[in-house]
């Protein structure tokens, strides 16, 4: 298949290195540097000049494309580069918007205009983190029939309240309509039964309707604590996506930011929102709404900065250790080992439990040493209370 690629910025460059496994690909875009690395990277062909002209998209002979992905920063010349693309007779067209004014009218644009799909990067970004602020345990969250249904990847972790139980105890006792429609353990996928025995560390596939999932997540002991109030420090696209959905779920959201016409304009587009124009950074304001902690970045065990960390663990009260390395004899145990000494305090220690490193791709390692996001987030949620 042959495709256009509008725009050689860090969307397009990742999409190209993609596409061209397959298929045969164009680039267009303004700046000359941009076209001439990208040629001396991959196998492409490269066009400069502005995407969204009639004559550029002839010289780029956009008529013979099959597909046109428009991935500027600027949502009207994608808008225009599809539409110029779909009348010289590109079957199919894909534009980036980002612009929540623009939300209203995909269907339009859709209908009217021949846009085939639109991909919204900072919308994706906000539903994946209301994800990860609704079901913080979970891997994966996919939603099916507009909402109405939902599958979880869940992995049991050490002490599960699961472990050891038959699927058919649990439909009897959970207080909820859910079915685990696939258990996946060792590397094998399994269709279980009802007399099938849930270990830990299997990761278990639940479906149900979104009210349903929460319950049975309750009863399991994961979230006894729901969020119900949200800070985002930043009047950004991302932030008005974020703040919508989360709103939508029925949670308070305070938004920060320095930008008095930022400020304004997500005050009138979320009236349900509280923006407060401020530094996200400053210390006592984010006391006043509540938050209270401090990051360190321990870049060497030896020397140990003790007095950074004894003095920390003086005004937080709890310490959270995060590596990833085993949490026997490293950053954990030199923490606890200082800590013991100046200040002792409650620590948690995330890393690889006692157990044999395996090798594979980095992010499935993180998330079965538990070190991804939403396993972090859970584990701190729990210590903390």
């Amino acid at each position: 298949m042959r495709v256009i690629v509008v725009g050689a910025g860090k969307v397009g460059t990742s999409l190209t290195a993609q596409l061209i496994r397959e298929h045969r690909v164009t680039v267009i875009d303004q700046e000359p540097k941009l076209i001439e690395n990208i040629i001396n990277v991959y196998d492409v062909m490269g066009v400069c000049g502005n995407g969204a002209s009639y004559e550029v998209q002839k010289e780029a002979e956009v008529g013979k494309a099959d597909l046109l992905i428009a991935t500027t920063s600027s949502d009207e010349i994608n808008i225009l580069a599809c539409l110029v693309a779909k009348k010289l007779g590109v079957a199919h067209t894909i534009a980036r918007i980002r612009n929540p004014e623009y939300e209203t009218q995909l269907r339009f644009m859709r209908g009217e205009l021949g846009l085939t799909m639109s991909i919204n990067p900072e919308k994706a970004a906000a539903h994946e983190i209301a994800r990860v602020l609704r079901f913080p345990a979970a891997m994966k969250l996919e939603s099916f029939s507009k909402g109405r249904l939902e599958l979880v990847e869940y992995r049991l972790p050490e002490g599960s309240a699961l472990d050891g139980v038959r699927l058919l105890d649990i439909y009897r006792n959970a207080r909820a309509r859910v079915l685990i429609c696939a258990v996946s353990r060792k590397g094998q996928t399994t269709i279980p039964s009802g007399d099938f025995e849930l270990k830990t560390g299997d990761k278990i596939y639940v479906t149900a309707a979104p009210e349903h999932l929460s319950a049975f997540f309750q009863y399991l002991g994961v979230f006894r604590k729901k969020a119900s109030t949200v800070m985002i420090v930043g009047a950004s696209k991302m932030c008005y996506y974020l703040a919508d959905e989360l709103l939508h779920m029925g949670m308070s959201v305070k938004i920060v930011d320095q930008n008095e016409a930022r400020c304004a304009q997500m005050s009138e587009q979320l009236p349900r929102a509280l923006v407060i124009m401020g530094d996200g950074t400053d210390s006592e304001l984010l006391a006043e709404e509540g938050i209270d902690a401090k990051v360190i970045n321990i870049h060497t065990i030896k020397p140990l900065d003790t007095q950074l960390i004894a003095a920390s663990a003086k005004k937080t009260g709890r310490v959270v250790t995060v590596e990833e390395h085993s949490v026997i004899g490293g950053l954990g145990s030199a923490v606890c080992d200082a800590l013991a000494e100046k200040y002792p305090v409650p620590v948690k220690k995330l890393g690889i439990q006692d157990t044999y490193g395996e090798s594979g791709p980095a992010e499935k390692l993180l998330e079965k040493y538990g070190l991804d996001v939403p396993s972090i987030y859970s584990a701190v949620r729990a210590f903390v209370g």
